[in-house]
Parts: C-alpha cells; sequence; structure tokens
C-alpha cells in the first residue's frame, strides 16, 4: 500500500478490479507498475522485478513483498 498526499486515478473496465504490483523510485518518483484485471500472481511480480532490472540503476534494490490485501470496499 502506498500513502501519498494527492489521490492518483487510475481507468480501467467498469466491470471488475484493477490489480495492479508497482515500485517508487523514492529519488525521481518514477512509478514501474505492472497491472492485470484478474489477480496478481507470481508472473506478474517476475515481469516487475524484470522492469526494475532493465532500468540497470547500479545500486541494490531491497523489493519489499510482504503480501499485505487492502480491505474490501
Amino acid at each position: 500500500m502506498l500513502w501519498c498526499f494527492a489521490r492518483v486515478f487510475i481507468r480501467r473496465r467498469r466491470t471488475g478490479r484493477l490489480q495492479c504490483v508497482g515500485a517508487l523510485n523514492a529519488i525521481t518518483h518514477e512509478l514501474i507498475m505492472v497491472t492485470n484485471d484478474t489477480y496478481i500472481n507470481a508472473a506478474q511480480v517476475c515481469e516487475l522485478l524484470r522492469q526494475l532490472a532493465e532500468l540497470h540503476l547500479g545500486v541494490p534494490i531491497y523489493p519489499d513483498l510482504d503480501n499485505a490485501q487492502l480491505p474490501e470496499m
């Protein structure tokens, strides 16, 4: 879960929920995100890690894979 002062809205289809997994660069504020309309599984997490590796940042990256779930709304 990411907290911020301004809400960010992402357009999605009318049916279903938009599922996403992402990473935020704390220095440049660049958002790397993988989304789908079913559920997040290992394939989407691997895709996110591949996208992070392709950035060639030159510093270690420590992902927090805590499997947190948001409450139903």
